[in-house]
């Protein structure tokens, strides 16, 4: 080849490679749509909440559970409830191997375990009731929950499911990696979500019925924590749950999800450690706001999104109050209201009189 010729293809490919930097460069700055908190005068301070551990030991699906998968035969014998929650979790992931997506159209433990028969497999959402279910068998209450890293955009990963139990053996809630058949401490103690969530990755122990080993991969999950309100069977007193964040942050939407389940945001970690079945006799002195959507951020769509707002106080959605959206009238609405986000910062309030403010939100779409 001339050297003429060899100049001009240098140059050529140098164009091409300049001009793709260029590309890249441009939509990388670009900002995909979505929703960030901006202001958050929502943060829940009362003492009113409830979980319901409802006892189920007349649930039929349990009753199912337990005789067709010979639970209590297999896990009543063991000398403590640590050791049953880890030998419960080996079991079912000796049966089943993790599927990234959530595909079984079951919301308890046996009939998830029954249509997870076909391929072995079954999502971290699923697996971890399924091995609440199979607790409830034993007589051991718990509840399912997530612990999170905070959102990214393009991020399909933001939560790791996981199981709290009560022990009734060191009188507190243990945090369960169903997934990895363990439970971590630190000291010698055993960790609550909440504990683990404050304690340094250095400074937590993993352990399972086998040798300690080292944390991975569940380690990046600091963020936050979310628990059901509801662990019932039926689940049918609640959709909500309570998330713990941190005292320096403000909460945050991940609305790269298909279904955004309502969330109550608190930074009070006493409400995560009350025993099963407490009862406050305080009540709230104002309501908060609770969002929820649905497939919020759709490319192929022009419109503007829509959230649904509620007002949450004394552990219940309140059926009447009034909501006042940017620069609107307080507008008295019933149980669920509809929000369209427009661009730029979106002002919500909700009033219980429909003069003072209770609580209100600022998120901005882009």
């Amino acid at each position: 080849m001339k050297k003429g010729t060899i100049m001009k293809v240098v140059a050529v490919v140098a164009i091409v490679v300049a001009g793709f930097m260029i590309y890249m460069n441009m939509n990388k700055n670009k900002t995909s749509p979505g929703i960030t908190v901006k202001a958050w005068d929502n943060i829940y301070e009362g003492n009113h909440i409830d979980f319901f551990y409802d006892d189920d030991s007349d649930n039929n699906k349990l009753k199912l559970l337990n005789k067709n998968y010979n639970i209590s035969e297999k896990f009543s014998n063991l000398d403590n409830d640590v050791q049953v929650a880890l030998r419960t979790a080996d079991w079912i992931r000796s049966s089943l191997d993790v599927d990234s997506i959530t595909k079984h159209t079951g919301t308890n433990g046996y009939d998830l375990l029954n249509e997870a028969q076909s391929d072995k497999k079954a999502s971290g959402y699923e697996i971890a009731i399924i091995e609440r279910d199979i607790l409830k068998c034993i007589g051991i209450i718990s509840r399912t929950g997530q612990l999170r890293i905070k959102p990214k955009k393009g991020s399909d990963i933001s939560s790791y499911n996981v199981v709290e139990f009560y022990s009734k053996d060191e009188k507190k809630w243990i945090l369960l990696d169903v997934i990895n058949r363990r439970v971590f401490k630190n000291n010698g103690k055993y960790l609550s979500a909440i504990e683990f969530l404050e304690t340094k990755k250095t400074e937590i122990e993993t352990y399972n019925n086998k040798n300690y080993k080292e944390i991975n991969r569940i380690s990046d999950f600091k963020y936050s924590y979310s628990v059901n309100l509801d662990n019932t069977v039926k689940n049918k007193n609640s959709n909500s749950m309570l998330t713990y964040c941190s005292k320096n942050d403000l909460p945050t939407l991940n609305d790269n999800v298909s279904y955004y389940q309502p969330q109550i945001f608190t930074k009070n970690k006493e409400l995560f450690d009350n025993v099963p079945y407490y009862k406050s006799e305080d009540k709230d002195k104002k309501a908060y706001i609770v969002i929820m959507f649905s497939n919020l951020v759709e490319k192929d769509k022009t419109e503007y999104p829509s959230i649904i707002v509620g007002a949450f106080k004394d552990s219940r959605m309140l059926k009447q109050y009034y909501i006042k959206v940017g620069d609107g009238k307080m507008t008295e609405v019933g149980k669920y209201q509809s929000v369209t986000l427009k661009k730029g910062v979106n002002t919500i309030e909700i009033s219980e009189d429909g003069v003072n403010v209770a609580s209100s939100i600022k998120i901005e779409y882009n």
